[in-house]
């Protein structure tokens, strides 16, 4: 599963395998794991999600509190919208965006380097390098902000705009 989850990081250019700078700093980062089960409790498959240690992210260097701000609908706003659908026979969906934060893009001066995983051996990462990321990591401060921006751009391609009242 490990392995699985850093060959598609990998293909969809999440990150690069660098020497970084000698003044770089280098967040930590971790295999979250665990087994999917099917109904009747049977294992179905093994899961591994990299994560990045966002706390060893430093303010100033790694992110700025304003990039770390991502606006959540207010629960007033969803009932509004869910009565006004009712009101009009709408049928509502929900849709579940997989691996939604690895959609975002850092920013060209948004520089971060990140330390393979402990205790696991990446597949062509050479003695000194790091992870050079290129898109956002769950866990790192401002992947939910990057997340929103994408999700803003799609939705305003498609004809919607931002609330005034409620992003």
């Amino acid at each position: 599963a490990a392995k699985t989850e850093i060959d598609v990081l990998l293909k969809r250019g999440t990150f690069e395998f660098v020497i970084p700078p000698s003044s770089a700093h280098i967040i930590s980062s971790k295999f979250v794991l665990r087994l999917k089960r099917l109904a009747d409790g049977r294992v179905d498959k093994y899961k591994a999600c990299l994560v990045a240690c966002g706390f060893t992210q430093v303010e100033g260097v790694d992110f700025y509190l304003d990039d770390t701000e991502a606006p959540v609908a207010r629960l007033i706003t969803v009932r509004a919208l869910l009565a006004y659908a009712a009101a009009h026979g709408w049928p509502v969906r929900q849709i579940d965006v997989k691996s939604a934060y690895l959609y975002g893009k850092l920013r060209s001066d948004e520089v971060l380097y990140m330390r393979p995983p402990p205790d696991y051996e990446v597949k062509g990462l050479e003695p000194g390098q790091v992870f050079h990321l290129r898109k956002a990591l769950y866990g790192l401060k401002q992947a939910g902000r990057q997340w929103y921006e994408v999700l803003v751009a799609i939705l305003t391609k498609a004809g919607m705009k931002v609330s005034s009242y409620d992003q």
